[in-house]
């Protein structure tokens, strides 16, 4: 059971926050096309048929396929937030927005 997340149960408020700092970052963010996580209409259902045709696509021209399979589990425990607050001053986020994820950010692991 140690490898389990636990659920959170934000408020109202706090999701609607996070609608809209994640509207605000996206602004700033350049999000890769190959990225299925924390994006709006694609699941690993998407990642695994995306997989399926490049498989399906090189196989069918004869090339070799390689792959390889990462498991981040519990990489959000080892985010260096220092790190991650330079990076998203880097790439001209508002300090404003860094600073409310900073707080945010904070007060959610004092709980």
């Amino acid at each position: 059971m140690n490898n389990y997340r636990p659920i959170s149960l934000a408020t109202t408020a706090a999701k609607v926050l996070d609608g809209l700092l994640n509207s605000c970052l996206l602004k700033h963010v350049e999000v890769h096309d190959a990225q299925f996580g924390f994006k709006a209409g694609v699941s690993t259902e998407s990642a695994i048929l995306s997989l399926k045709h490049t498989v399906k696509y090189y196989t069918k021209r004869r090339t070799p396929v390689y792959a390889c399979f990462l498991d981040l589990s519990k990489a959000f425990d080892l985010v260096s937030y220092d790190v991650l607050w330079d990076k998203l001053r880097g790439t001209g986020v508002p300090v404003e927005y860094t600073a409310l994820l900073r707080y945010w950010y904070a007060h959610q692991m004092n709980r």
